[in-house]
């Protein structure tokens, strides 16, 4: 039994390793795709802010 055991054990390592390798891509894939989205929520935000400044500083100045 422990050689069969040592078999199976070795199968099921080596299965393992061919599936992750498999998912790499789609890994490197889902990474980079969730990086593009949140420099999207970054520059949105900045936009944002750069509109809610600007209202301040008008409303700053109509106060001046």
């Amino acid at each position: 039994y422990d050689e069969l055991n040592a078999s199976v054990q070795e199968n099921i390592s080596g299965i393992r390793v061919v599936k992750a390798f498999v998912r790499e891509e789609h890994e490197n894939i889902s990474a980079t795709r969730n990086i593009i989205l949140n420099l999207g929520l970054i520059i949105t935000h900045i936009v944002i802010l750069q509109i809610i400044m600007r209202g301040a500083l008008t409303t700053l100045l109509i106060i001046i």
